[in-house]
């Protein structure tokens, strides 16, 4: 059902790819990629950074290895394929990595030291008024029992 809403509504943006398993069935599935060119099925994420290989009834189709993250010439020689430097599913880890980093490096700023800094500054300055008022009223109380016991 969503190969038909891609196929019929977003036929400008979408893709074919097949995919070859370890079991050599081909799977095919429409996708609309992201603005990356990149695509996730299941927990793989796959890359197209290329032009398509070849059309099928408007779509540009791509056919992809199960442990390539680029797409495969459509020859017949596709045993013979070059493994790349990592896995569907590294890809789609380093895709998060690189996600998360971005968010930690957006929120890490050195505002966030000043402000913790200025708080702590001014928790320390009230606690030490306060202990210094306790104190000279200690010290007040202990002078009024020293004058009793002395005029008395």
């Amino acid at each position: 059902m969503r190969d038909f809403f891609i196929k019929t509504f977003q036929k400008k943006r979408a893709i074919k790819m097949i995919l070859i398993n370890r079991d050599k069935r081909q799977l095919t599935k429409y996708f609309v990629p992201d603005e990356d060119g990149n695509f996730t099925w299941g927990q793989q994420t796959y890359k197209i950074d290329q032009e398509p290989y070849y059309d099928s009834k408007g779509f540009p189709t791509y056919i992809f290895k199960y442990n390539n993250t680029g797409p495969i010439n459509a020859n017949p020689n596709i045993n013979n394929v070059e493994r790349t430097y990592m896995t569907p599913s590294e890809y789609n880890t380093a895709i998060h990595n690189r996600m998360a980093q971005q968010l930690f490096n957006a929120n890490d700023t050195g505002e966030d030291v000043g402000k913790i800094s200025m708080f702590v500054s001014i928790g320390t300055l009230v606690v030490v008024i306060a202990a210094a008022y306790l104190i000279y009223q200690e010290i007040s109380n202990v002078l009024e029992i020293l004058r009793t016991v002395e005029g008395g």
